[in-house]
């Protein structure tokens, strides 16, 4: 069982390594153009071949040799390059071209999907280095097929060379701050896999029925804090600090009213003395004078009415805010982490099969995965 963790152990080292050693040499490479099968014109076949070179280029793990290049080698050699799908006829032009791997591609038609199989041949040794495959509905989505066998072709080495794993690196600006960090995201995107597109969403994908609720009671913004919204925290914090201390202002106030609490005159409270000064009797047993002890009262009373409203005012208008908040915070997050990446919130593995399992065996060994620096 322990020998069975050595080998992702091996391949962690391998990539921490990487990271603190110089970068390797770029392998030059040759693509030769594509072929289509029954039923994909010929421009199609065209397009998907230019894609392809320029998205390996921008991976910038290969030096890719220019086309017009190649052409021109080949060319001179009096070579024809079309229909060339075999490790054998690779490995010619790769000598002609002194290339060190050359790929070749086939694109075909079954119903209404599209395939796209990608062949790496290592000239030295005339051997299929590496061989992979991606399909699409309709020829609209090819080029996001194109990013992913791209991905795979490439994944690994450019690991190695950058020194930063496009996995953790797309991990950490989503949990910096996706919003800020998407342009950056779709950027790197095309270089993880969808088993980790997966991981990554299984991750971060938030839920707002925790932070509803937290936001209901206690309230104070902590529910927008649980879900990493800062601002929404903070609103929601300030809001409920002034809310409360606005009702105990009041409370104050109502007890200095107190002192001054009008009784209305009844036989036994009324008297008059000197003359036709009139007094009253209050609460407090005191005997005031009516006039500015009663103005006095109702002063207080309209100033602790309108703090008393304002409370209520800003508690209930908070509490709807921290119930929307979270809501509204959720949605924003998943659909640019969603779009950022390329991917659906929910995953067909029916589908995408591979995936599935790739993200079985990514699972059991994430915990180390994570741990390398970023």
């Amino acid at each position: 069982m322990r020998s069975h963790h050595i080998i992702p152990l091996f391949l962690l080292l391998s990539i921490m390594l990487g990271a603190q050693t110089p970068a390797a040499k770029p392998v030059n490479i040759g693509i030769i153009e594509f072929q289509g099968g029954a039923g994909i014109a010929p421009a199609d076949v065209k397009t998907v071949s230019e894609i392809f070179r320029n998205e390996l280029v921008n991976a910038n793990v290969y030096t890719v040799l220019e086309r017009g290049k190649m052409d021109e080698i080949l060319k001179e050699q009096s070579f024809q390059q079309s229909g060339c799908t075999s490790t054998e006829c690779a490995v010619q032009i790769g000598k002609m071209l002194n290339m060190q791997k050359m790929m070749y591609g086939t694109m075909s038609k079954l119903g209404a999907k599209y395939y796209l199989i990608i062949t790496v041949v290592d000239i030295e040794t005339s051997k299929v280095e590496k061989s992979v495959s991606d399909s699409t509905e309709g020829l609209d989505d090819l080029a996001k097929a194109i990013k992913r066998v791209v991905d795979q072709l490439v994944g690994g080495k450019r690991i190695v060379q950058s020194g930063v794993s496009p996995f953790l690196k797309v991990r950490k600006l989503i949990a910096d701050d996706i919003f800020a960090n998407t342009n950056t995201i779709v950027k790197e995107a095309p270089y993880i896999t969808d088993a980790e597109k997966v991981q990554l969403v299984r991750e971060f994908k938030k839920d707002f029925w925790s932070p509803l609720w937290l936001g209901i009671a206690p309230g104070f913004g902590i529910g927008s804090f649980t879900q990493g919204d800062g601002w929404g925290g903070l609103v929601g914090l300030g809001v409920d600090v002034v809310a409360w201390a606005a009702f105990f202002t009041q409370l104050g106030i109502s007890a200095k009213e107190d002192e001054y609490k009008w009784i209305p005159p009844t036989s036994s409270l009324f008297y008059s003395s000197s003359g036709s000064t009139m007094y009253y009797k209050y609460t407090n047993g005191s005997v005031y004078s009516n006039s500015q002890d009663y103005k006095t009262y109702q002063d207080l009373d309209r100033q602790r009415g309108f703090i008393l409203t304002s409370f209520f005012v800003l508690f209930f208008g908070n509490k709807v805010y921290q119930i929307v908040r979270p809501i509204v915070y959720t949605l924003s997050f998943n659909d640019a982490m969603s779009k950022s990446l390329g991917i659906p919130l929910v995953f067909d593995y029916n589908i995408h099969t591979g995936t599935r399992y790739a993200l079985g065996i990514q699972e059991e060994y994430l915990g180390l995965r994570m741990t390398a620096r970023y």
